[in-house]
């Protein structure tokens, strides 16, 4: 039978020493009440950190880059939350702006197509309804 995993004193103490840090951030900004931090220290991994579902993930195993790693993405948290409004707005003129493109040049095109395809084959009979 297979031993469980506990984790060590040291990651215990690194994990703890996170959730100071960020109750000292969530203190000084008066934000960010509502995330949580967890620890995973994983070597080779693409990216230092993530915010996903509330909680703070940090894969640095280095104790100091666990902390710059929890800051940055905590600021980031911050600025993304702080900037989301705008982002929906500009997402959404982005969208009505592409709807209209396309309605333009799918008329564009439909008006070619009539005035191309008789020159290509001339013999063809029109609709009456075009």
């Amino acid at each position: 039978m297979g031993r469980n995993k506990r984790p060590s004193r040291k990651n215990c103490g690194q994990e703890d020493a996170l959730k100071e840090v960020l109750s000292k951030l969530k203190r000084l900004f008066n934000e960010g009440h509502e995330l949580e931090v967890v620890w995973i220290p994983a070597r080779g991994n693409k990216i230092s950190g993530q915010v996903r579902d509330g909680k703070i993930y940090i894969y640095e195993s280095d104790p100091l880059k666990a902390e710059e790693t929890l800051t940055h993405e905590f600021v980031d948290y911050l600025i993304a939350k702080a900037i989301h409004p705008y982002l929906s707005i500009v997402n959404n003129v982005i969208k009505f702006v592409n709807e209209q493109a396309y309605e333009e040049k799918e008329k564009i095109v439909d008006r070619l197509t009539s005035v191309i395809l008789p020159l290509v084959k001339p013999d063809r009979k029109r609709d009456d309804h075009q």
